[in-house]
């Protein structure tokens, strides 16, 4: 659907390739907004930003000893059984 909307916007032939025509107006690709948008709400929510209730989610990584990452701001995640979970805020966001 994003393809043919690129298209018609640009009034680009039906042929033509729509990698450069998403380029030029600056659109991500589905699937790729889709993570970015996640990125910007756990951006949000890990410096206060964001909603409480996505901030209650996520879990940061605390190391046992002393490490090299100990200042990364990393996240924990959490382990699922079903391939659905990973589609979860609380596993996803971290993953991204």
């Amino acid at each position: 659907m994003q393809n043919k909307a690129a298209k018609l916007v640009t009034r680009a032939k039906a042929r033509d390739h729509v990698q450069p025509i998403l380029r030029e107006l600056h659109w991500l690709p589905a699937k790729e907004r889709i993570c970015f948008k996640i990125a910007i709400t756990v951006f949000k929510c890990l410096y206060g930003l964001g909603p409480q209730y996505l901030s209650e989610l996520l879990n940061s990584y605390v190391p046992n000893r002393s490490l090299c990452s100990m200042n990364e701001n990393l996240l924990v995640i959490p382990t699922t059984n079903l391939k659905l979970g990973e589609r979860a805020f609380s596993v996803g966001g971290p993953m991204i």
